[in-house]
Protein backbone atom coordinates (compact mmCIF):
# COMPACT_ATOMS: atom_id res chain seq x y z
CA UNK A 1 0.00 0.00 0.00
CA UNK A 2 2.74 2.59 0.67
CA UNK A 3 4.36 1.99 -2.62
CA UNK A 4 0.89 2.66 -4.58
CA UNK A 5 0.81 5.78 -2.35
CA UNK A 6 4.90 6.60 -3.09
CA UNK A 7 4.11 5.87 -6.97
CA UNK A 8 0.93 8.20 -7.10
CA UNK A 9 2.52 10.88 -5.17
CA UNK A 10 5.97 10.41 -7.87
CA UNK A 11 3.05 10.72 -10.75
CA UNK A 12 1.90 13.72 -9.55
CA UNK A 13 4.86 15.72 -8.84
CA UNK A 14 6.21 14.20 -12.59
CA UNK A 15 2.83 15.80 -13.98
CA UNK A 16 3.84 19.24 -12.39
CA UNK A 17 7.38 18.99 -13.53
CA UNK A 18 6.29 18.39 -17.11
CA UNK A 19 3.97 20.88 -17.23
CA UNK A 20 6.39 23.50 -15.60
CA UNK A 21 8.81 22.46 -17.86
CA UNK A 22 6.04 22.88 -21.15
CA UNK A 23 5.50 26.72 -19.95
CA UNK A 24 9.53 27.13 -20.10
CA UNK A 25 9.07 26.07 -23.64
CA UNK A 26 6.15 28.19 -24.56
CA UNK A 27 7.83 31.29 -22.93
CA UNK A 28 10.87 30.49 -24.74
CA UNK A 29 9.46 29.84 -27.84
CA UNK A 30 7.64 33.32 -27.68
CA UNK A 31 10.72 35.54 -26.86
CA UNK A 32 12.16 33.95 -29.89
CA UNK A 33 9.07 34.84 -31.89
CA UNK A 34 9.01 38.58 -30.51
CA UNK A 35 12.53 39.04 -30.22
CA UNK A 36 12.41 39.10 -33.99
CA UNK A 37 9.04 41.40 -33.89
CA UNK A 38 11.39 43.67 -31.95
CA UNK A 39 14.61 43.85 -33.99
CA UNK A 40 13.36 43.82 -37.42
CA UNK A 41 11.39 47.33 -38.64
CA UNK A 42 9.57 45.46 -41.69
CA UNK A 43 7.40 43.79 -38.91
CA UNK A 44 6.52 47.46 -37.34
CA UNK A 45 3.30 47.53 -38.82
CA UNK A 46 1.61 44.39 -37.22
CA UNK A 47 0.65 45.89 -34.13
CA UNK A 48 -0.59 49.23 -35.69
CA UNK A 49 -4.09 49.64 -35.67
CA UNK A 50 -4.62 52.64 -38.52
CA UNK A 51 -3.49 50.39 -41.14
CA UNK A 52 -4.96 50.83 -44.89
CA UNK A 53 -4.28 47.11 -46.37
CA UNK A 54 -5.86 48.21 -49.74
CA UNK A 55 -3.09 50.75 -50.08
CA UNK A 56 -0.34 48.44 -48.67
CA UNK A 57 -1.14 45.09 -48.27
CA UNK A 58 0.21 42.09 -45.93
CA UNK A 59 4.02 41.59 -46.92
CA UNK A 60 5.27 38.34 -46.72
CA UNK A 61 7.73 39.37 -43.88
CA UNK A 62 4.34 40.22 -41.86
CA UNK A 63 2.50 36.88 -43.15
CA UNK A 64 5.39 34.76 -42.20
CA UNK A 65 5.56 36.28 -39.04
CA UNK A 66 1.96 36.29 -38.10
CA UNK A 67 1.76 32.78 -38.91
CA UNK A 68 4.44 31.89 -36.22
CA UNK A 69 2.51 33.78 -34.34
CA UNK A 70 -0.98 31.96 -34.69
CA UNK A 71 0.92 28.69 -34.89
CA UNK A 72 2.24 29.18 -31.47
CA UNK A 73 -0.89 30.11 -29.68
CA UNK A 74 -2.33 27.22 -31.67
CA UNK A 75 0.72 25.01 -29.68
CA UNK A 76 -0.10 27.27 -26.78
CA UNK A 77 -4.31 26.49 -26.83
CA UNK A 78 -3.30 22.90 -27.16
CA UNK A 79 -1.32 22.52 -24.39
CA UNK A 80 -3.50 24.53 -22.04
CA UNK A 81 -7.19 21.89 -23.71
CA UNK A 82 -4.84 19.16 -22.59
CA UNK A 83 -3.54 20.37 -19.46
CA UNK A 84 -0.07 19.88 -20.52
CA UNK A 85 0.65 23.41 -19.08
CA UNK A 86 0.06 25.82 -16.12
CA UNK A 87 0.12 29.38 -15.97
CA UNK A 88 -1.95 31.07 -19.08
CA UNK A 89 -4.98 32.04 -17.37
CA UNK A 90 -4.79 34.86 -19.98
CA UNK A 91 -3.93 33.17 -23.32
CA UNK A 92 -7.60 33.66 -24.64
CA UNK A 93 -7.45 37.54 -24.23
CA UNK A 94 -3.63 37.55 -25.55
CA UNK A 95 -5.00 35.39 -28.79
CA UNK A 96 -7.88 38.24 -29.11
CA UNK A 97 -5.74 41.27 -28.81
CA UNK A 98 -2.96 40.42 -31.28
CA UNK A 99 -5.67 39.09 -33.90
CA UNK A 100 -7.59 41.91 -33.44
CA UNK A 101 -5.22 44.07 -35.42
CA UNK A 102 -5.71 44.38 -38.67
CA UNK A 103 -2.42 43.13 -40.25
CA UNK A 104 -3.06 39.82 -37.98
CA UNK A 105 -6.47 39.41 -38.94
CA UNK A 106 -6.25 39.36 -42.11
CA UNK A 107 -4.00 36.57 -42.07
CA UNK A 108 -6.23 34.93 -39.71
CA UNK A 109 -9.06 35.20 -42.43
CA UNK A 110 -6.39 33.90 -45.20
CA UNK A 111 -5.43 30.71 -42.82
CA UNK A 112 -9.09 29.74 -40.27
CA UNK A 113 -10.07 27.38 -42.38
CA UNK A 114 -6.65 25.16 -42.67
CA UNK A 115 -6.93 25.55 -38.55
CA UNK A 116 -8.59 22.76 -36.09
CA UNK A 117 -11.81 23.53 -35.43
CA UNK A 118 -11.46 23.57 -31.90
CA UNK A 119 -8.76 26.65 -32.53
CA UNK A 120 -11.17 28.35 -34.27
CA UNK A 121 -13.86 28.17 -31.97
CA UNK A 122 -11.63 29.55 -29.42
CA UNK A 123 -9.89 32.42 -31.09
CA UNK A 124 -13.12 33.40 -32.63
CA UNK A 125 -15.10 33.49 -29.64
CA UNK A 126 -11.82 35.23 -28.07
CA UNK A 127 -12.42 37.65 -30.42
CA UNK A 128 -15.54 38.46 -29.53
CA UNK A 129 -15.74 38.13 -26.22
CA UNK A 130 -12.42 40.56 -26.36
CA UNK A 131 -14.71 43.23 -28.64
CA UNK A 132 -17.76 42.99 -26.25
CA UNK A 133 -15.48 43.95 -22.85
CA UNK A 134 -14.07 46.89 -24.75
CA UNK A 135 -17.30 48.19 -26.10
CA UNK A 136 -18.49 48.26 -22.96
CA UNK A 137 -15.93 49.44 -21.27
CA UNK A 138 -15.36 52.39 -23.32
CA UNK A 139 -18.96 53.60 -23.00
CA UNK A 140 -17.92 55.24 -19.72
Amino acid sequence: MAALLFNVASLRENKTARRLSNLTTLIQNHREIWKDFATNPALGRIKERDVDLEREPVTREELTFVRFVIAHLFGAYEATRLNEVIGLEKLAQDAAQFLSYPIPNAVWNEIRDVQSQGFITFAESAMTTNHKQSSTSHQC
